[in-house]
């Protein structure tokens, strides 16, 4: 489940990126991939995240307002009380009628910097979707075609106003006082940039994150904005495809997708590589890459999508466990969730890399090497944690990473109770209950990927016969695959 699922153009993703992630540096979960599995149904897909996120953020533009499926992902959301409406092109005049007197914020003229009254005014409609009741939020304006201006500002935002101004002092006496010679505390003599500074957003308040993961310096938060896209494709199609491959999404076990990374995190690591504390063999040959060369990648790589591997092995429960409340010792350490979050994809502003759909054999490698101490981990308490966990508890945490599902299994429940629960739900046909564990052990050790593949072809066993799909031939392979997992999660669990 998201906090927030956000409608768009495919035309407008370049500029989405800045705002989802100052939507996540406030500590919410964003749904913006809009890569659906090959065979998935579409539009059943789309319903679903809508109705199971806690509000749509729809973002109207030049080209979102032509887009019959932003309308409809707009309209559900609103028949549902979900909808918040942003205008990030000046459109008012041009949205669909159903929306014309909903108010909306307008970040129009927005730049990415979070203290700003109008990505205030969208904060606080979100947190009043969230927890309604719980917030007293300054409602977005009227949509108009009329831009406001800076004397336009409510009343009620100038303390607003002066703890941003208070924030922006803050960080430039910060930033301009770093002592030189940190890797992320700045450039020193004639590199500083003559450039007006970013500000970096205000932090949510995060108190257990705060002990472990501090966040990044105004350097870092700088060079992570400073990428240019399209220069950056051509030097990952030039130098990295080899082993990251097209888009950033790896084919090799052992080497990691960066598709869809944090840039904060990629240029961390790159600064880590070239200061020698990281090492990778194969990595000695990139340490002196220009700085302007690394945050061009990194601003590649952030906007790309993950593409998740076919899963052809059990999803793991213990690894979910192990994530979400930390391996068994010792006990003060942090559990990964506390950082790389409920949705496992992060905080940019805290360099934390996304783990989402990453590598299973890459992450064991590198989580072998914290417990080998051949890497180290930043945080001590995670570092002692993995040197006592155990070779298949790494394992597990690696396979659930990989193929996080997040235990929400609601879209193959929904397949199953259309099409399957009228054969499994009685017995018929040799069909076993789901409450028949023993008879579903000679199957579970056939594995996923060949119950899916008997489900989808049909089969002749020594009980009964089931046909291709169960005799529901309308269904996608993807859907059929939806309701095997959801069954054997089932089954698992017992």
């Amino acid at each position: 489940m998201f906090d927030i699922f956000l409608s768009y153009a495919k035309e407008d993703t370049a500029r989405v990126t800045a705002l989802v992630r100052s939507l996540e540096a406030q500590g919410w979960s964003v749904f913006w991939d809009r890569n659906i599995p090959p065979g998935e149904s579409f539009a059943r897909f789309i319903q679903h995240k809508i109705d199971s996120s806690t509000c749509t953020v729809v973002l109207w533009t030049r080209d979102s307002v032509r887009s019959n499926w932003v309308e409809a992902e707009a309209s559900r959301a609103n028949r549902n009380n979900k909808l918040v409406p942003v205008l990030l092109d000046a459109v008012a005049d041009d949205i669909p009628l159903e929306f014309s007197l909903l108010q909306a914020a307008d970040l129009s003229a927005w730049n990415g910097d979070t203290p700003s009254g109008q990505f205030e005014l969208l904060t606080n409609a979100i947190r009043a979707k969230l927890a309604p009741g719980a917030v007293e939020a300054e409602a977005p304006r009227p949509i108009t075609s009329a831009k406001v201006g800076a004397a336009q500002l409510p009343r009620t935002l100038y303390p607003v106003a002066g703890i941003a101004v208070a924030i922006i002092a803050a960080y430039s006496i910060w930033y301009f006082t770093a002592p030189a010679g940190d890797p992320e505390g700045g450039p020193s003599g004639n590199q500083m940039s003559t450039a007006a500074p970013s500000v970096a957003p205000p932090e949510p308040v995060l108190p257990d994150l705060d002990r472990f993961q501090p966040p990044i310096s105004q350097y870092l938060y700088q060079r992570a904005r400073a990428g240019n896209v399209e220069n950056g494709k051509k030097e990952h199609e030039t130098v990295c495809v080899a082993c990251h491959g097209t888009d950033g999404n790896s084919f090799i076990d052992n080497w990691p997708s960066l598709a869809e990374q944090n840039a904060e995190y990629v240029i961390r690591q790159m600064i880590a590589f070239s200061t020698g504390s990281r090492s990778a063999a194969i990595m000695s040959a990139f340490t002196n890459l220009d700085e302007v060369v690394v945050d061009d990648l990194a601003a590649y790589y952030a906007v790309q999508k993950r593409v998740p591997r076919e899963q052809d092995m059990f999803w793991s429960e213990e690894g979910r466990t192990l994530y979400n409340e930390g391996f068994p010792v010792p006990d003060d350490a942090p559990a990964c969730v506390t950082c790389h979050r409920d949705d496992t994809r992060g905080l940019p502003s805290r360099a934390v890399p996304n783990l989402r759909s990453q590598l299973a054999t890459y992450l064991i490698t590198q989580m072998e090497g914290f417990r080998s101490g051949q890497r180290t981990h930043p945080v001590d308490l995670v570092q002692e944690s993995f040197q006592r966990a155990t070779s298949d508890e790494i394992r597990n945490v690696a396979l659930f990473l990989e193929f996080p599902n997040d235990g929400d299994h609601s879209y193959g429940k929904m397949i199953y109770e259309e099409a399957c629960i009228s054969c499994h739900g009685g017995g018929i046909d040799g069909a076993p209950r789901l409450d028949e564990v023993a008879a579903w052990q000679p199957r579970l050790r056939r594995g996923t990927r060949q119950l899916i593949r008997n489900s989808v072809d049909g089969m002749t066993g020594n009980t009964g016969v089931m046909p291709p799909k169960g005799g529901h031939e309308g269904l996608m392979e993807s859907e059929v695959a939806a309701a095997v997992r959801y069954m054997l999660a089932n089954i698992e669990s017992q």
